[in-house]
């Protein structure tokens, strides 16, 4: 009976955090995106959220181009994990990224 019990809640607690894990990969637990958002777009401010937009991406590309090149540059483990941006708000955080020393 033991051993029932303990494998129901195995399996139970497993599937909870599977659950999680799943979740964040969709990104269903991610903060609303900053800027003006998709559902206050209209005719009139449609070129102002054009641009909002693809100045977020670009930004984005910029931190990936930056943690690409510092990752390419690590010779070590410890250069390799100061590359790996650090989440001040917890997941979901901005990045602040360090370069390895040379």
């Amino acid at each position: 009976m033991k051993k029932a019990i303990v494998f129901i809640f195995t399996v139970v607690l497993f599937s909870a955090f599977t659950n999680v894990s799943f979740s964040e990969m969709r990104g269903e637990n991610m903060p609303p995106p900053q800027g003006m958002g998709m559902k206050n777009i209209t005719p009139e401010n449609f070129n102002e959220a054009k641009a909002d937009i693809l100045q977020k991406i670009e930004e984005r590309l910029k931190r990936l181009n930056d943690e690409k090149a510092c990752v390419q540059a690590a010779s070590n483990a410890d250069e390799l994990k100061k590359c790996m941006p650090q989440r001040p708000g917890g997941p979901g955080g901005k990045g602040m990224m360090q370069k390895p020393s040379q």
